[in-house]
């Protein structure tokens, strides 16, 4: 949930595989092997995090601390930041971000969705350096990845807002990560939310075009969003009328 709003998020997980491979880690457990990974057409729907408790989260941070001791990683300091995120911790989740995105292999499966985490993180404590740093390195890897654009678009939303004479050129920016995101669509070869390629873009142009007074044009936006069924694009076409 995110600001009263069910969100979906997918992800591919390794769960068929050949008896003789095992897990390894004591929390957020990978494969244990070399072997390639193909994608099968196959959904497995996961509930898990739509009413999560704090004391999962403390928990989950207990144990990934005790592996961290015992076999230090990328992967597990990616994992103590969502701990934080969910926590609202919001520094201490920078900080295990921050260790992840300097050590992890560039190549992992986790990364890409570590490089959008970081980015939303760095939104949330204005630190807009390290954010337009991130967007440099990363935008020629991610010009296909949905998510990456549509966080793009919100960084340069806050960072023009945060001082429009120092950053007032990176205004066309907005417009063009939400296009962008619009032009790949729902192709999440990554961990993706769902929306980053359609109705959740379209909404905030709408929003975008709303806030210039193009009124014609956020409604059309609006509407296109609202197609999806999509809440608050149907409720900022009431407040339109």
């Amino acid at each position: 949930m995110d600001e009263g709003v069910e969100e979906q998020s997918n992800c591919y997980s390794s769960r068929l595989f050949p008896r003789e491979v095992g897990y390894t880690g004591r929390i957020h457990e990978q494969l244990d092997s070399p072997l390639p990974r193909v994608t099968v057409p196959i959904a497995v729907f996961h509930d898990g995090y739509k009413e999560r408790k704090a004391e999962r989260a403390e928990r989950n941070l207990r144990i990934l601390r005790n592996e961290l001791a015992e076999r230090p990683s990328a992967y597990i300091h990616y994992q103590l930041s969502r701990e934080y995120k969910y926590l609202e911790d919001y520094s201490r989740e920078n900080e295990e971000l921050r260790r992840a995105y300097n050590s992890a292999d560039k190549a992992a499966n986790y990364f890409p969705g570590l490089c959008v985490h970081y980015l939303y993180n760095l939104i949330k404590l204005r630190r807009f350096k390290d954010g337009l740093t991130v967007i440099e390195v990363q935008k020629a890897r991610f010009d296909g990845y949905p998510d990456f654009q549509f966080v793009c678009g919100l960084f340069y939303v806050d960072l023009v807002l945060s001082d429009v004479n120092k950053y007032g050129s990176y205004f066309n920016r907005i417009e063009a990560s939400y296009l962008k995101c619009l032009t790949i669509g729902e192709d999440h070869a990554y961990e993706g939310v769902l929306g980053t390629g359609s109705f959740s873009a379209l909404h905030n142009l709408g929003a975008f075009y709303q806030s210039m007074g193009k009124i014609d044009k956020a409604k059309e936006y609006y509407a296109k969003a609202a197609a999806y069924d999509y809440a608050p694009s149907l409720k900022r076409l009431v407040q339109l009328k």
